[in-house]
């Protein structure tokens, strides 16, 4: 069943003055079947003025989930972070940071800390691959992830392809570029 909740800004105060204002790129999975969290780009709340990843908490408010908190992850909080996507499997919080090296992080959805889940080099070299959507399930405990891919042509191209990874994350299919 699908359902559609609207979200609303819980107007949380800047931490820092900015170009950029508010969250970019924001994705979304389930904690729980009734909780939501995201992940998303943010100049404001890192550690340091360049864009950096935060978690985003959300309230049920009514029929509206509204944003209650945004938490850091420490993660490469020293250099500019984006196009990480987020999704949860056995009750527990997961990134993927990169896909060349494949690199999983474990996230504490309350800390914003992290920990280095998986760790692998591909049998091909994604190393132009980056983000982009939430993997999902194939129903074969299969993960389908579509990504982007960056081509330095007259102007800046991108590609799209999906990844397919095995239960265990290793890479079994790459299809076409489109």
């Amino acid at each position: 069943t699908i359902s559609l909740h609207e979200l609303s800004d819980s107007h949380l105060p800047k931490v820092r003055t900015s170009h950029i204002d508010g969250l970019e790129d924001l994705k979304i999975t389930w904690i729980t079947p009734t909780q939501p969290i995201g992940i998303a780009v943010d100049w404001e709340r890192g550690k340091h003025n360049h864009p950096s990843m935060v978690l985003v908490h959300f309230e049920k408010k009514g029929k509206k989930f509204a944003l209650s908190k945004i938490v850091p992850i420490d993660y490469g909080s020293d250099e500019c972070q984006k196009n990480w996507s987020i999704f949860t499997d056995g009750g527990k919080l997961y990134s993927i940071y990169s896909h060349y090296p494949l690199l999983i992080l474990e996230i504490n959805q309350d800390t914003g800390t992290s920990k280095e889940y998986i760790r692998r080099v591909p049998p091909l070299d994604l190393s132009l691959i980056r983000g982009s959507s939430n993997p999902v399930k194939d129903g074969k405990d299969n993960w389908m992830v579509l990504v982007h891919e960056v081509s330095q042509q007259h102007t800046r191209v991108y590609y799209h392809r999906f990844l397919k990874y095995d239960k265990y994350w290793n890479l079994i299919g790459v299809s076409y570029p489109f």
